[in-house]
């Protein structure tokens, strides 16, 4: 019953393999750097919300028109962060 560990542990699988076809390729490059395994290296909530795999539900309207030609899109997350910080209820 549950999960077996791999008997062969000499036979590690990347992501990319495991998961290339079956994935986009952003889909991908967003769990890889979600899983990075060094904290400094792994991907920040704002980086992470960022990340083009979220560009085709991503208002237009919250990219920040003070990006003057960056390599990186900059994008205004206040929208989605403001809401988080209210109170859940009054009191």
């Amino acid at each position: 019953m549950g999960l077996k560990f791999p008997s062969d542990v000499n036979k590690i699988e990347s992501l990319d393999k495991k998961y290339t076809g079956k994935l986009s390729k952003n889909a991908l490059s967003l769990m890889t750097g979600l899983l990075k395994m060094d904290p400094s290296e792994r991907l920040n909530g704002e980086q992470a919300l960022a990340h083009p795999y979220f560009d085709d539900i991503r208002d237009p309207a919250d990219l920040n028109p003070n990006a003057h030609g960056n390599a990186e899109t900059e994008i205004d997350l206040s929208a989605l962060i403001a809401p988080a910080q209210r109170p859940i209820y009054s009191s």
